[in-house]
């Protein structure tokens, strides 16, 4: 059960590394595989929560991005 989760975990991590440089990508759930992530960007002009939902299974991760400074 422990290497399941952390398999998961590092599918999520690469999801992340993905969206974080292109938003618009096409990701498939790290949980279920079946659905594309949707992402729905919330934040201010220093930080960007990024959530990402697979449609068809609801798993849901947040990755904080902070802009950076000149």
């Amino acid at each position: 059960m422990t290497e399941q989760v952390n398999a998961q975990r590092r599918r999520w991590i690469e999801a992340a590394k993905i969206l974080a440089a292109d938003p618009k990508a096409s990701v498939a759930c790290p949980k279920c595989g079946q659905g594309i992530l949707q992402i729905i960007d919330a934040g201010n002009s220093e930080i960007t929560d990024r959530h990402m939902q697979c449609p068809i299974c609801r798993a849901h991760e947040v990755m904080t991005l902070r802009k950076p400074h000149p």
